[in-house]
């Protein structure tokens, strides 16, 4: 029989159950969930307990268990950065963290160094970076990078407690933030919505030039938009929260000669990749929809690179620039909110 690679879990939320453990289940010929360790040890219980897993005790017990091979990181962010870097001195094989990778740029700079040190792959889960057709997309990024003038990231969805419930087994979840939005909101919806996206957009943005946030606003129920000045790009990220079913989520990129479109599935959502259309010299190509999504090309890559074979992730430079990107939007659109609101 082949050798299973093991996995270990770090939280056992949303998350692990209905994005890691389906596509892990889907994967069960190449992958087998050793352990799992959540805070809440009834809940680590229990979700081992469903997937025939081990629960460990503490953290340090996950680290010390010798079928753990690939550590999944899916705990709250303030501690993926120290979840990281203790797995990767430990010895791990690799690492999937789930976005944000950190809270600052300082321990996303530390988890840089640990990584370059210990040799240990860093994956982050953004999906979209895995998803097939994006990655099919690559040609047309190319030729899109060198003139890029506009993009759009839009994005239109129930609440994400709808998928959850609907993904797991967490009852009784908020639907979302409550009436009364602060100025703190946008930082924190930056770098848990429009960060999906925006390891894309820093393909297309003028390298070597500031970004400069330009318009901020927050939405109710719960949204934003956000607009950002790169050089002669402009980038538009708009997202809204609303009572409806239909979700719609698009990337958008057009220069002068080329344009591309992209249509995401919602996430938790496992129903195929992406479709891309591009528009080149009076012709459209369509690439996908493809059978497997972003979740699985995550693991997909880990199973590649662990195969010793050459695998298609992000260098750990640019997993911390799409990070700063993250930030610096983040922080700048909070400057502006907090100005305006203290006015």
């Amino acid at each position: 029989m082949a050798h299973k690679i093991g996995v270990g879990i770090v939280g056992a939320g949303v998350v692990s159950q209905s994005i890691h453990l389906p596509v892990l289940a889907r994967r069960c010929d190449d992958f087998a969930v050793a352990a799992i360790w959540d805070v809440d040890p009834v809940a680590s219980a229990l979700l081992a307990e469903r997937c025939g897993a081990g629960s460990s005790l503490s953290f340090e017990d996950l680290l010390n268990d010798p079928q753990v091979e690939v550590l999944a990181i899916c705990s709250p962010v303030r501690f993926h950065a120290d979840q990281v870097v203790r797995g990767m001195l430990a010895g791990k094989r690799a690492i999937l963290c789930e976005k944000p990778l950190a809270t600052t740029v300082e321990e996303a700079r530390r988890i840089s160094e640990v990584a370059k040190a210990t040799g240990v792959p860093l994956l982050v889960g953004a999906m979209h970076v895995f998803d097939p057709a994006w990655i099919a997309l690559r040609d047309q990024v190319d030729l899109l990078a060198a003139g890029a003038i506009s993009i759009r990231s839009n994005i239109v969805l129930p609440p994400n407690a709808r998928f959850e419930q609907w993904a797991s087994e967490l009852d009784g979840r908020a639907t979302g933030p409550g009436p009364s939005l602060q100025p703190e909101t946008i930082r924190s919806a930056v770098l848990q919505v429009a960060i999906h996206d925006l390891p894309l957009i820093r393909a297309f943005l003028p390298k070597g030039r500031q970004i400069k946030v330009i318009a901020a606003s927050l939405h109710e129920p719960f949204g934003y938009s956000i607009s950002v000045a790169c050089g002669e790009c402009v980038l538009d990220l708009s997202a809204h929260f609303y009572s409806g079913w239909q979700p719609r989520w698009e990337l958008e990129v057009a220069s002068a000669a080329v344009a591309v479109h992209i249509e995401f599935p919602p996430s938790f959502v496992h129903a195929g990749s992406s479709v891309a259309t591009s528009w080149s010299g009076g012709r459209a190509t369509v690439l996908g929809p493809f059978e497997a999504n972003g979740y699985e090309g995550e693991w997909n890559a880990i199973h590649t690179l662990l195969r010793g074979e050459n695998a298609d992730i992000p260098p750990v430079e640019d997993i911390v620039g799409d990070f700063q990107l993250a930030l610096d939007i983040a922080e700048q659109a909070l400057t502006i909110l907090v100005r305006e609101y203290e006015q």
